[in-house]
């Protein structure tokens, strides 16, 4: 199966989705920030990367577009729980980084919390679509 990067600085978030991962047969490495996952993606192979917008250091948007200068091909599925918990024109801002992640270079975007089977299904699609 798949070498997944996981970056996000939620512990729970990490580790589920780790457990979700590796339950469906997946290799997981996590990172608690946009700083250590850049680190932890120039020292191995990945094949997809799974990264939240919003994390201190440096942030969703940054560390995806990091990614993309050391690899124009590895999939990147950016994650956000902010779009779900804002109301009014803090969820339309939300929303909207999501979209300018796309501009950076991520494949597709999720919020969170999501449904565990549609995430497994990206992931798939994300992965089919890399290796072909």
């Amino acid at each position: 199966m798949a070498r997944v990067l996981i970056i996000d600085d939620n512990e729970s978030f990490r580790d589920s989705t780790a457990d979700l991962l590796e339950a469906a047969g997946h290799t997981v490495v996590a990172a608690q920030d946009g700083d250590a996952g850049l680190a932890e993606f120039r020292r191995g192979q990945f094949d997809l990367v799974v990264c939240d917008l919003f994390m201190p250091k440096k942030d969703g948007l940054e560390t995806v577009s990091e990614l993309r200068q050391h690899s124009a091909t590895v999939p990147i599925i950016s994650t956000s729980g902010y779009v779900d918990t804002m109301i009014g024109e803090g969820k339309t801002q939300a929303a909207g980084y999501l979209k300018v992640a796309k501009e950076f270079g991520a494949t597709c975007t999720m919020t969170k919390p999501f449904d565990p089977d549609g995430f497994l299904l990206m992931v798939k699609a994300c992965l089919e679509t890399h290796h072909g």
